[in-house]
């Protein structure tokens, strides 16, 4: 540290007069500046939001206020956002509150169910369910505007009125408006997301009937409709596209396994069934009979009719003759009968095929050639029939083949010499963190010592050079003026001898002048003229 200011204090010495009145001033200057911007960082209150997002009008409204209570503002994101001391913003908010300022709409997306806060007796049935779903659509659009790549959001659902019979009720349906934040968009299960979340907020809403539109006039949803076929297709198409690569995805890891990267390609071609088909079967069984209603009746009649023998028109049919001639004739008569039910055994199958099942697996496998030596030595060795029949029943294993009923898979696998495209050149092994670090240390160490030698080096040369430089222009100044000097104080002494005067050798007019035609090297030229004399 004296070292230090030792260097400080011998440089400053051999700094002119003339020169250090301006580096005083500049380092005066320097200090107030730097003290003056710490104490107005200081002194600088923290700023806080009061709101933030809003739309220019409303951003204005809110700055006009704070001009008329004179209270310190900034603006950020383009005049949407107003800050205010940390201390002040509880209280402007009310204040703002109070006036209105700024409308809810444009903070929130839309008014909320705040709607009902308000007494609405005597208010009819129409103007109930209008709030009711403007209320549902400020509440969506706040919940919307939370998702981090949207800045605005409007929300708009149109809810039919009910109908007395079900075939004339429409369909209630929703459209989405979104301002997208600059440089973000939405991805598909963030759209999706925004459809449940819209369709479950509303009754009778489907996720299909909810449409959504960015700024820039693009329909972020695709036409799914139940009975879209172009939007059926498509989603026929993703599904047979993820199971083709998902076998193909498995058989490729398998043959990497087995014989190495790069040394196979597969291909994989699925036909997929989406017919919804629902099948219901009911079966009897004869043998298994069981009685489930048994029936007996017993019928019992008695019968009797009476008559006479005599010829019609003849006297026995006179009074006299009343009591003679008369038969009687009885009969009785029993019936039994049985009626036996029979229930048997009856089994009813409701079977439902689910969409996508696989009718026809499709596997076209290359395998590259076996190479043996390296060079010009580098020979082919061709796989034998039993090597290949075992790599295809590996493949037909690994895609669930079948070759039994409607269904006829196919796997054809060939062996070809693949093309080589780039010369392979061996890797080398890969370094870990721990080793890259510590070769990169080793090298940053060396460049900081070799930094740090440089630095040193060229301090001690500029010291070195303005102590030299220093020393001999200022010995060799002094030392001819001094000789001047000298040889004027003797030819004064030559003439003083003769006039018995003894004057000095340097006298104290002659140093003022020196010093004042060398104001640079004063210290120097005292300390050398009291050498001298």
């Amino acid at each position: 540290m004296n070292e230090l200011f030792k260097n400080v204090q011998q440089v400053w010495t051999g700094i002119p007069a003339n020169r250090r009145m301006p580096i005083l001033i500049a380092a005066a200057v320097m200090i107030i500046a730097l003290t003056t911007v710490i104490v107005y960082s200081a002194n600088k209150p923290k700023m806080d939001v009061l709101f933030g997002g809003m739309q220019i009008t409303e951003a204005a409204k809110v700055v006009d206020f704070l001009k008329q209570k004179k209270v310190p503002y900034e603006l950020a994101d383009q005049g949407r956002t107003v800050r205010v001391p940390s201390t002040e913003v509880d209280g402007l908010r009310l204040g703002l509150a109070e006036s209105g300022i700024p409308r809810a709409d444009d903070t929130a997306g839309g008014s909320g169910f705040e709607l009902f806060d308000k007494p609405s007796f005597g208010m009819p049935d129409f103007m109930q369910k209008a709030n009711y779903n403007r209320a549902i659509q400020g509440e969506l659009a706040r919940t919307i505007r939370h998702m981090d790549d949207v800045e605005q959001a409007r929300v708009m659902i149109v809810t039919p009125e009910q109908r007395l019979f079900q075939k004339d009720q429409k369909e209630a349906k929703a459209s989405v408006f979104l301002l997208l934040k600059s440089g973000r968009s939405l991805g598909p299960n963030q759209i999706k997301a925004i459809q449940f979340l819209v369709a479950n907020s509303v009754e009778g809403l489907q996720p299909n009937h909810v449409s959504i539109v960015d700024s820039t006039g693009k329909s972020l949803v695709e036409n799914d409709e139940g009975n879209s076929l172009g939007a059926l297709s498509n989603t026929q198409l993703a599904a047979k596209k993820a199971y083709e690569d998902y076998l193909r995805q498995k058989v490729q890891v398998m043959l990497d396994q087995t014989l190495g990267m790069n040394q196979s390609s597969v291909q994989i071609s699925a036909d997929l069934n989406f017919d919804a088909v629902q099948q219901t079967s009911e079966q009897f069984d004869p043998k298994s009979q069981v009685i489930s209603q048994e029936t007996i009746s017993n019928e019992s009649t008695h019968s009797k009719t009476s008559g006479t023998d005599a010829t019609v028109g003849s006297k026995t049919n006179t009074e006299q003759n009343q009591d003679t001639g008369k038969t009687s004739n009885e009969s009785d008569a029993t019936k039994e009968s049985q009626a036996n039910h029979y229930n048997m055994n009856r089994v009813v199958q409701s079977t439902s095929k689910a969409m996508g099942v696989p009718v026809r697996l499709t596997a076209a496998v290359f395998v590259n050639v076996r190479k043996t030596g390296t060079g010009a030595a580098q020979t082919v060795t061709p796989r034998t029939p039993q090597e290949i029949q075992k790599l295809t029943e590996m493949v037909q294993q690994a895609i669930g083949y079948t070759n039994t009923g409607d269904r006829k898979d196919m796997v054809s696998v060939n062996e070809t010499e693949f093309t080589q495209m780039f010369e392979e050149v061996p890797m080398e092994p890969a370094k870990t963190v721990l080793g890259l670090k510590e070769e990169w240390l080793s090298y940053v160490s060396q460049g900081i010592l070799i930094l740090l030698a440089v630095l040193v080096l060229l301090y001690l040369r500029g010291m070195l050079k303005t102590s030299n430089g220093f020393e001999n222009d200022t010995s060799g100044e002094f030392s001819s003026i001094l000789n001047r000097y000298k040889k004027m104080a003797d030819d004064a002494l030559a003439e003083a001898d003769e006039q018995r005067v003894a004057p000095s050798a340097l006298s104290a007019d002659e140093l003022g002048k020196l010093i004042r035609d060398n104001p640079g090297n004063t210290s120097q030229a005292i300390k050398v003229w009291m050498m001298r004399n």
